[in-house]
């Protein structure tokens, strides 16, 4: 049994006022009220949660949501954590009550990532209609879009990825540097979205155990829509407009209020696992994607 898609995050942060803003006005979500567990919710689509912000110093996506198709499953899944020597454990009414869902199991990934995998989402009372991304965002069975980790150890990550969590290898990018050092990316997918995760490591300790995260827009010009909302704000961009070979992603990376990157994009290649080939690509963009501010900050920055 595996997760069938990525559902939430949970985003500790020092300035919840500016996500809001950030996130309502400037991406194109709407607010979804107060949690019960103080967080500000926000959506994407029907569902009633899919961003979750936290109030404090961490700066950093906490939580990450995994979707499983029922109570059976969530059995299987806490299973397979505990013979794989994860400390799985019940989150209990009260935790389920505040993400909003029917029942769910907690343990951390071995990045110290908090991992809730859970079934039964609350949708929500209202259809998702957004003010300034009037064409939605691609969702649904694919789930709320995918994230980056600065792995510990790409083997113990993939293990849990994909052994436990039965995510399913897409692709690598290899990437070489004129130092003649090397990155590792690794993509992964749970459904027909190209990956919901990907991971790679860095030859220093991280600022963040995130780099970024991604929404997918349904039109691609409520991504030139969005690329000039931040223009006219000067928020800073990480990375200019481009296009990713392995996914085919066209998007751009906009600094967030914490320092993670958030990538908006559209036209991503679906996966397919009856036809699917991974392959190994050599480049992280075939064009544009020009690097504006360091894309991985050391934990002493």
């Amino acid at each position: 049994m595996a997760v069938r898609s990525l559902g939430y995050w949970g985003i500790e942060v020092s300035d919840p006022a500016a996500w809001r803003h950030f996130l309502v006005d400037q991406i194109g979500l709407i607010e979804g009220g107060k949690g019960a567990d103080g967080a500000d919710v926000y959506r994407s689509d029907a569902y009633a949660s899919r961003v979750r912000i936290y109030q404090g110093p961490a700066d950093d996506v906490t939580v990450t949501g995994w979707e499983v198709a029922g109570a059976d499953a969530l059995r299987e899944i806490a299973d397979a954590l505990s013979a794989g020597g994860y400390d799985a454990q019940p989150g209990g009414e009260a935790l389920a009550r505040a993400r909003q869902v029917e029942d769910l199991i907690v343990v951390d990934d071995p990045d110290g990532i908090r991992v809730e995998i859970f079934w039964g989402a609350e949708r929500a009372r209202r259809p998702f209609a957004s003010a300034v991304t009037p064409g939605g965002f691609v969702t649904g069975e694919d789930g709320v879009g995918h994230f980056v980790i600065l792995a510990r150890n790409q083997a113990r990550t993939l293990h849990f990825y994909q052994d436990l969590l039965g995510l399913k290898l897409s692709d690598y990018i290899r990437l070489g540097h004129p130092d003649g050092s090397s990155s590792h990316l690794t993509f992964m997918h749970a459904n027909a979205r190209h990956h919901s995760l990907a991971f790679g490591e860095v030859p220093f300790a991280p600022k963040r155990k995130v780099q970024h995260i991604s929404f997918q827009t349904e039109e691609m010009s409520d991504v030139g829509f969005a690329l000039d909302r931040f223009g006219a704000e000067q928020t800073p961009l990480a990375m200019t407009i481009g296009h990713h070979p392995n996914c085919g992603t066209f998007s751009f990376y906009v600094r967030s209020p914490s320092g993670i990157d958030v990538e908006l994009g559209w036209g991503s290649r679906e996966v397919d696992d009856a036809t699917w080939v991974p392959k190994t690509y050599s480049q992280l963009s075939d064009w544009g994607h020009q690097v504006q501010l360091p894309l991985v900050e050391p934990a002493d920055a």
